[in-house]
């Protein structure tokens, strides 16, 4: 028969290192799925040669959105990058098109809205513009919800949405 060894620290080291192992499968965290019934928004933007975008990288991001319920919000900064006065408003883009009834998207410039509309009608650019001289900049707010008697279809959905600027030259360049 084999004689046991007692060894004055073989007790707690076990018990440290079983807790640490708890705490690290207790603090291992798997990227959320949506909550069944809501949906979650990553929202990003792009810049072009002529509008330069600054912001955070997603600019939002809305996780478990529902018919009235809470707006994600965020905000970017356009630029324009050219010699001439631009009329500059933006476009929405998206891999499916199973939340373009459900999502609204509103974008501001200070206290003037520049559109408040589906992402579904924001594919085709907003219709309202912010006015940027040579070299002058702009924050934008930007707020995505889930609309009221939106349709089924985004409930459970992960969507990753992406703005990009529309300009238009102003006074005949």
């Amino acid at each position: 028969m084999r004689a046991r060894s007692h060894h004055p620290v073989a007790g707690p080291a076990f018990a440290v290192g079983l807790l640490a192992a708890v705490l690290a499968v207790a603090g291992w965290r798997v990227d959320s799925v949506p909550a069944t019934g809501a949906l979650d928004v990553r929202l990003g933007v792009v810049g072009s040669p002529e509008v330069a975008v600054a912001a955070a990288d997603p600019v939002l991001r809305g996780r478990g959105l529902r018919p009235r319920g809470n707006a994600a919000r965020g905000s970017l900064v356009v630029r324009n990058q050219t010699g001439a006065t631009l009329a500059v408003g933006l476009r929405a883009s998206a891999q499916d098109t199973d939340v373009d009834a459900a999502l609204m998207v509103e974008v501001r410039a200070g206290d003037r809205t520049l559109t408040a509309t589906t992402l579904g009608r924001l594919r085709g650019g907003s219709a309202a513009t912010t006015t940027l001289a040579p070299g002058a900049s702009r924050r934008l707010s930007v707020a995505v919800w889930v609309r009221a008697g939106a349709p089924s279809g985004y409930q459970g959905r992960s969507e990753t949405v992406t703005l990009e600027p529309t300009m238009r030259v102003v006074g005949g360049r």
